[in-house]
């Protein structure tokens, strides 16, 4: 393979950095309490950053990642989510699955960071371009980005391209990263799960000088074994620092570096249109054996895994000017290299006994090697054009990118099984052990090259979005402009003939209007327009030549009411109408060649597109002093347009609750309670179609529900130290949820599994 080289050592700026002053941060003694204090001062610029610091329960009244600038939520013309720091802790949050199924309009479909938002996504060339990371996206893949340094979650609904590029469609998830303070404080948690998985994270943050310097590193490191008993582990190393060059200029520097080493694919077959039980048959005409199925339950060799290694630098400057200019350049680098190795499930070829079912099974290794870089330049400006008021980001934005994979295969995998199970070419095992997990002879595969190829990906952009006050306090229109030109050159090793080159420019834009119907900002209407588009990274080859697929493109019009009573109560209803065009799809066409045998090969094409129409209502309420409480309902109705089905992977109704009752007076105080509920409606499947054995029956997807109960005792054990000890139930009926589904496999999540932790603060 080409480039296949880590990339551990790409920013040796952030290491020179980190050396200078971690010695000098690690002789410092810690002092101060645990997390972060309301009052506390951060290493900021007000106009720009928000902090959990000025969350009061899970009620954030301001978020960043809409306009880049600190606003308020009620001034922002779009629907907006935020999950503060408070919230992740009390979810006990490991994963991005694990905040963004609190959000109704969100639905997951692998455990990669894949999801829906607002009905649009469900494949790797339609994801919902969830994850950024201080507003950069992020390489997507296997594996889930940590959550250790991160301070906080912002979901921004519908298209965000004016701020984020080739946005997504469906939405945005950007992650906020914990940034140095100047407080002295650690907290430890160590912990453990049913399963045997224990980790220990640590948040250590210390001024080096008193505001002037301060570094702050989050780690992390577990190791265990999954639900269904295989081995993984994780590292996480992230450290940052934050420098008052002058009192008008802060330079703060990030760096991540994260390992994961992960199971292999695990999925199991769906035979007949039946998740839970399979029909044996020699003759179509039989009536054959009903057998029970047991899903939860691996197939792939004990050795398989993942390995999964990431390293992102993030550098950000800024100079105020005065308080009504800001000059800020920012820059990220992002490294992944995945190591793949797995056996899988030949889920289409399946062979029938008198009382016996037998899958097939191929190898599998993927390599891919990713390196991308971004730079952007912005001016924030407030300023006043006769009588408006305006709040202005304009930047400049740089991205280019560089991806090398391979995969190799095992041969003859497409053939047929045999029905007489006299030629079968590789061993074969059974489908109906009831056992979890079953032991599978090793088996050595001979293996050739499936797909390699290197893409690079280039891209410039200028874009301009301002919020402009009409009447104060009243009235607030939202204008964004971008433009964006785009190159990406696909080179095949094995098919030089495949070899392409899409050229792009487009404009995206958006526009809002925000209306303050009452003088004390509480009831507040508000409307937008957005334009936006992504680059279609397949061609559609007939055999003479390959043609780029037009690009995907998307408009959406939104309205909605938003209540604020102080900190007490925020509130949201809206309704959305997404139309997305060109969108790609795949199938085969099988053709027959001279001697009288059969091919086929994998085709790409164009649908009109898909037409996703919904409603959303969530409500934050801190209710008492000791009574905090978050949910949300979603409605979503999204149709492919040639054919009038629902869209994959999308339900129609959705629900997220979760609350939080703490005792803090008396014998019992420090004791809490939290109860949360997620639950998805019934979904369509996504439909596999690989040989013409593939054709079979669709089956519809059961709903999802998930409820999660935790308890929490907090003392301390001197006026500086805190203790916490948590006990959370994950998936409490063990409901079997379905995800990552075709009409020929399908994969579950987690069942019933509890985590402890202990957590230390001083």
């Amino acid at each position: 393979m080409k480039n296949m080289k880590p990339h551990f050592l790409h920013f040796p700026p952030t290491l020179a950095l980190l050396v200078c002053f971690l010695p000098t941060a690690w002789s410092q003694q810690t002092t101060a309490s645990g997390t972060t204090a309301p009052d506390e001062e951060v290493f900021q610029m007000q106009a720009l950053d928000v902090t959990s610091s000025r969350d009061v329960g899970y009620i954030s009244q301001n978020a960043e990642s809409a306009t880049r600038m600190n606003v308020p939520i009620a001034d922002v013309p779009q629907s907006i989510l935020v999950f503060n720091q408070e919230f992740l802790q009390d979810i006990m949050a490991e994963s991005i699955e694990d905040v963004a199924m609190y959000d109704p309009t969100v639905n997951a479909y692998s455990d990669n960071d894949d999801f829906t938002m607002r009905g649009i996504g469900g494949n790797a060339r339609l994801r919902s371009g969830a994850n950024y990371f201080n507003g950069f996206e992020q390489i997507p893949g296997l594996g889930s980005q940590t959550l250790v340094n991160t301070e906080r979650v912002e979901m921004l609904k519908g298209p965000n391209a004016v701020l984020y590029g080739t946005g997504a469609f469906g939405g945005t998830i950007n992650r906020v990263s914990k940034k140095p303070t100047s407080r002295k404080f650690t907290r430890v948690t160590a912990g453990l799960d049913s399963e045997g998985y224990y980790s220990v994270a640590v948040d250590d943050n210390s001024p080096v000088v008193p505001r002037k310097y301060a570094y702050r590193i989050n780690a992390m490191w577990g190791d265990g074994e999954t639900w269904y008993g295989m081995q993984r582990n994780s590292v996480v190393f992230a450290p940052g620092i934050s420098w008052n060059i002058t009192p008008r200029t802060i330079l703060m520097v990030e760096y991540t570096f994260q390992k994961q080493k992960q199971p292999a694919n695990w999925e199991f077959p769906v035979w007949g249109g039946d998740i839970l039980n399979i029909v044996t048959r020699i003759d179509p005409s039989d009536v054959g054996i009903r057998h029970r199925v047991n899903p939860r339950r691996y197939l792939a060799e004990p050795g398989d895994f993942r390995n999964v290694y990431r390293n992102i630098f993030y550098a950000d400057f800024r100079h105020e000017f005065s308080r009504n200019l800001i000059f800020r350049a920012m820059a990220n680098a992002e490294s992944r290299k995945i190591e793949s190795k797995e056996t899988l499930i030949e889920s289409w070829i399946v062979t029938m006994t008198e009382d016996d079912a037998w899958v097939r099974r191929y190898f599998r290794q993927n390599d891919s090697d990713c390196l991308n870089y971004r730079l952007r330049g912005e001016l924030i400006a407030q300023f006043p054009t006769f009588g408006l008021g305006h709040k202005m980001v304009s930047g400049l934005g740089w991205d280019k990118g560089r991806w090398d994979y391979l995969q190799l295969r095992s041969l003859n995998s497409d053939q047929t099984a045999n029905p007489e199970m006299g030629l079968y070419p590789f061993p074969s095992i059974s489908m109906l052990t009831g056992e979890r997990r079953r032991t599978i002879p090793e088996v050595n595969f001979q293996a050739q090259p499936f797909t390699d190829y290197t893409q690079d990906m280039d891209s410039l952009s200028a874009y301009a979005s301002d919020l402009i006050t009409l009447v104060p306090d009243r009235l607030i229109l939202q204008a964004g402009l971008r433009y964006i030109t785009f190159k990406q050159t696909r080179d095949y090793a094995t098919s030089p003939e495949d070899n392409y080159t899409i050229t792009e420019d487009k404009f995206t834009h958006s526009v809002g209007l925000v209306w303050h119907l009452t003088k004390n900002r509480a009831w507040t209407l508000y409307a937008n327009h957005c334009f936006t588009y992504k680059p279609n990274s397949q061609v559609d080859d007939d055999g003479e030549e390959s043609d780029p697929l037009d690009s995907m493109t998307a408009d959406q019009n939104e309205i909605g009411l938003k209540y604020v009573y102080k900190d007490k109560f925020s509130a949201l209803l809206s309704y959305y109408d997404i139309n997305q065009k060109n969108t790609p799809e795949s199938y085969i066409e099988y053709a027959v060649n001279p001697d009288g045998s059969n091919i086929s090969r994998t085709r790409w094409g164009l649908i009109k597109g898909l037409r996703s129409r919904g409603a959303e209502m969530n409500f934050q309420w801190n209710a008492s002093e000791e009574l905090s409480l978050f949910g949300g309902y979603g409605y979503n109705h999204c149709v492919n347009e040639d054919t009038g089905a629902r869209h994959y992977y999308a339900p129609m109704h959705s629900f997220s609750a979760f609350g939080r009752y703490g005792i803090r007076r008396g014998a019992l105080k420090g004791l809490s309670f939290n109860l949360g509920f997620i639950w998805r409606s019934s979904t369509v499947l996504q439909y596999q179609a690989s040989t013409a054995l593939a054709d079979r029956p669709m089956w519809s997807v059961p709903s999802y529900q998930s409820i999660n109960a935790g308890v929490s005792y907090g003392f301390r054990t001197s006026r500086k130290v805190r203790w916490s000890v948590a006990f959370k139930l994950s998936n409490a009926t063990d409901h079997l949820n379905f995800y990552n589904t075709y009409n020929t496999r399908a994969s579950l999540q987690a069942p019933r599994t509890w985590t402890l932790s202990l957590v230390s603060s001083f």
